[in-house]
């Protein structure tokens, strides 16, 4: 495991050990969709799943392009109304900017999983230390992590 895994792991791992102890909801729904991202920065299942997904579309893979668009589309759709809902559902007892963090991470999960080459190209620029999305990773987990904080652990 590289760094920026590293990284992925111990902020979104983190982040949900502080919701998971709030022991309400929609905490302990945000600190289990946390866990599993920290699971899925060490295992990588979404770069099996793209790859699975290659062997399946077989020479439809080089006109690939339009679909994509189309499934990102339908990603940042889904993940923005789920967010809604969630922001709507939790009367108050969440910030939006958490649940907002949370959803923004989740879409980049399942964008890095659809691979859109031109935008992975920018998430695994080196910079410093770690690919920018080990930094926005890092970004996404410490504002859930905060404002659990701020809710009294």
């Amino acid at each position: 495991m590289d760094a920026t895994q590293w990284v992925g792991m111990i902020a979104f791992g983190g982040a949900s050990i502080v919701c998971l102890w709030i022991r309400q909801w929609p905490w302990s729904f945000i600190g289990g969709l946390n866990m599993a991202m920290a699971i899925e920065c060490g295992l990588g299942m979404r770069h099996h799943a793209h790859n699975f997904a290659i062997e399946l579309m077989g020479q439809f893979y080089l006109n690939r392009a339009g679909l994509q668009i189309g499934l990102i589309f339908i990603v940042a759709t889904i993940v923005f109304l789920t967010t809604l809902l969630l922001v709507n559902r939790s009367y108050g007892r969440a910030p939006a900017t958490v649940i907002a963090a949370t959803g923004f991470a989740l879409a980049l999960f399942l964008v890095e999983t659809i691979s859109l080459h031109a935008f992975d190209s920018f998430l695994y620029q080196k910079a410093g230390p770690l690919l920018i999305i080990g930094w926005i990773w890092m970004s996404l987990a410490l504002v859930t992590a905060i404002e659990a904080l701020r809710k009294g652990v």
